[in-house]
C-alpha cells in the first residue's frame, strides 16, 4: 500500500480529530445539558424523552465513532510503516475512541435496560416510580460522563500527536 501524501494525512487527522472531539461534546451535552432538562418533567414523559434522546445517539455516535477510529488507526497504520513513533499516539486515541463500546456494556447497559424498560410501562405503574427513575437517571448522567472523557482524551491524544508531540 502507498504511503499517505500529506494532504491525505491532514484530511484523516481532520476527520479523526474533529469527529472524537464532537462526539466527545455531544456525549457531554447529554449528561450536562439534556438530563438535567428531562428531570424537569413528569416521569412518563421523562422516560418517552430519554427513550427518544437514546435512540438518536445510538443511531449516531456508533457509526461517527468507527470513522473517527478507522481514521486514526489509518494513520497509525501509515505512521508505523513510515518508521514513525506516531503511531503508538494514532492506536492510543482510537482505543480510547472505541471504549466506550465495552465502557457502555459493562457500565451503562443495565441502567439503560431499566430506564428503557419503563419508558414502555403504563403511566401510572411510572409515576409510583418516579423517585427511583430519576435517581437512575441521574446516574446514568454521570456514567455517561466517562465515555464524554473517554471520546475527549481520544481527541487530545489525536491532537498531541498530529502536532508531532507523540506518546
Amino acid at each position: 500500500m502507498a504511503a499517505l501524501t500529506p494532504h491525505s494525512a491532514r484530511v484523516l487527522q481532520t476527520i479523526g480529530l474533529t469527529t472524537t472531539a464532537i462526539l466527545a461534546g455531544t456525549s457531554a451535552s447529554f449528561s450536562l445539558y439534556t438530563v438535567p432538562r428531562l428531570l424537569e418533567s413528569p416521569t412518563p414523559l421523562l422516560l418517552k424523552q430519554f427513550k427518544h434522546m437514546f435512540a438518536a445517539g445510538h443511531d449516531t455516535v456508533p457509526a461517527a465513532t468507527v470513522v473517527a477510529a478507522t481514521s486514526l488507526l489509518y494513520l497509525a497504520y501509515d505512521s508505523r510503516a513510515a518508521g514513525s513513533p506516531a503511531w503508538r499516539g494514532y492506536v492510543t486515541a482510537a482505543a480510547l475512541a472505541l471504549g466506550i463500546v465495552p465502557y457502555t456494556l459493562v457500565v451503562m447497559m443495565g441502567t439503560n435496560k431499566v430506564l428503557l424498560d419503563r419508558a414502555e410501562e403504563e403511566e401510572e405503574k411510572v409515576e409510583a416510580k418516579a423517585a427511583s427513575v430519576k435517581q437512575l437517571l441521574d446516574q446514568w448522567a454521570t456514567m455517561n460522563l466517562g465515555r464524554s472523557v473517554l471520546l475527549a482524551t481520544a481527541a487530545v491524544t489525536a491532537t498531541w500527536t498530529a502536532l508531532g508531540k507523540g506518546l
